[in-house]
Formats: structure tokens, C-alpha cells, sequence
């Protein structure tokens, strides 16, 4: 995958809505074909974590339907559940931001192409 660094982690505790963590990339593409190559990549990745998230939630599902025919049942394992599928939800925004961030960092080099490329 085209290699991005984590810059900056800095995490939002608005007043009126749920806390978030906003993060800064910082990109090694230095074109369209590897910026194309990165969204392609990123597509992928994000297509499994999705896959994984919508795993780990019907695995949650199913473990609670289990609990109504077994009273006895430990809670243990629904909350380990719980605790991956959030932290694959963390990942998935992560990635959202990543992709944004690095649609930004295309259009500026695009820009900044273009501007070289009419003042020859």
C-alpha cells in the first residue's frame, strides 16, 4: 500500500456530540498513478474491514440470541465481541479521514501541476 504516516492524533470532545478522533496524514504519492494506485489499495483494505465489522456484529448477534436460552451464560465473551467490533469501527473511520485527506493531497499536486504546466 502507497505509505502515509500518522502525523497528528488529537481527539474532539464537543459539547453537543459524541467524542471523536480527528487524525493528520501526511502521503508519499507524488503522482496520479500513485495516488490511483493508493485508492485502489485503500478500496481493498476497506473492503475487508467492512467485511470484518459486519462479521464481528453478527458474531455479537448470534451470541446474544444465545444468551436467552442460557441464563447461566458467562457475558464475557459478548462484551470481547463488543470491544473488536469497536475497535474495528475506530479503524473504519480512520480510514474514512485517511481517504480524505489524501483526496485533498491529490487535488493540491494536481493544482500545483497544472501551475507548472502553464507557465512553460
Amino acid at each position: 500500500m502507497c505509505k502515509f504516516n500518522i502525523i497528528d492524533k488529537k481527539y474532539n470532545y464537543p459539547a453537543d456530540a459524541k467524542p471523536s478522533i480527528d487524525y493528520t496524514f501526511s502521503f508519499e504519492f507524488k503522482g496520479r498513478e500513485e495516488y490511483l494506485e493508493f485508492r485502489r489499495e485503500w478500496k481493498e483494505r476497506y473492503k475487508q474491514l467492512s467485511a470484518d465489522i459486519r462479521k464481528a456484529k453478527n458474531n455479537l448477534k448470534n451470541e446474544m440470541r444465545s444468551q436467552a436460552a442460557e441464563p447461566d451464560h458467562e457475558w464475557y465473551s459478548v462484551w470481547k465481541l463488543e470491544g473488536h467490533k469497536l475497535t474495528l469501527q475506530e479503524e473504519a473511520r480512520m480510514m474514512m479521514q485517511l481517504v480524505e485527506a489524501a483526496k485533498k493531497e491529490a487535488n493540491r499536486l494536481q493544482c500545483i501541476t497544472r501551475e507548472l504546466q502553464l507557465a512553460s
